[in-house]
């Protein structure tokens, strides 16, 4: 009996004390709704302004810290769940494309945070600019903001696939990478020449 009674304790011991340490877990870091943000997007350049293609990766900072990035399913639209705790309340949240800093701004909403309508344009920071050993700068051809006629000659054709082949990793240090990310993973890499291929 005495055995019996002594487990008993035990549990009620045992019960107690995660009981405390739920709450004093709870006080320190509670719970917060994620703070969801959707839209249209658009890409600018010198060109004018475009909708972001379908597959580019949208991402989410406060305080320099991803807190949330998703991915643009139907072109020009993106939906976005910023995660973040009390302490962020009122912070700044920033939104990036390839690092690229979108042009608005808000602050964290740490309290039972509605939807909001946020239409958001990034900026390219590069102008096109020719190819090596090419006089015409690349075009875009079909106006969805990718230059798909590398070698600027007004049309897209096989020649722009080998073009794009050979200069793969000088496209990304000389040009701007939206402008050149044919399938919107933020780089430039043999998938984009893929892509390339299968618009002609």
């Amino acid at each position: 009996m005495k055995i019996h009674k002594d487990l008993v304790n035990l549990i009620l011991m045992s019960l107690v004390s995660a009981i405390l340490l739920a709450a004093n877990t709870s006080a320190d870091s509670p719970p917060t709704l994620p703070n969801s943000f959707s839209g249209t997007i658009k890409l600018e350049n010198s060109s004018g302004q475009f909708d972001a293609p379908s597959g580019t990766v949208i991402e989410a900072f406060i305080d320099d810290i991803m807190k949330g990035n998703s991915v643009v399913e139907t072109a020009g639209r993106y939906s976005i769940d910023v995660s973040g705790t009390y302490e962020d309340d009122g912070k700044n949240t920033t939104f990036k494309i390839n690092n690229v800093a979108a042009d608005k701004i808000v602050a964290f909403n740490a309290s039972y945070p509605p939807p909001n309508t946020l239409n958001l344009i990034v900026k390219i920071c590069c102008d096109i600019v020719p190819m090596p050993g090419m006089e015409k700068v690349p075009t875009d051809p079909d106006g969805d903001g990718l230059y798909e006629d590398i070698n600027g000659n007004g049309r897209k054709d096989f020649n722009d696939v080998v073009m794009f082949f050979n200069y793969l990793e000088w496209i990304p240090d000389n040009e701007p990478i939206a402008s050149f990310d044919f399938n919107g993973n933020g780089r430039i890499d043999f998938n984009d020449i893929v892509k390339l291929f299968e618009e002609l």
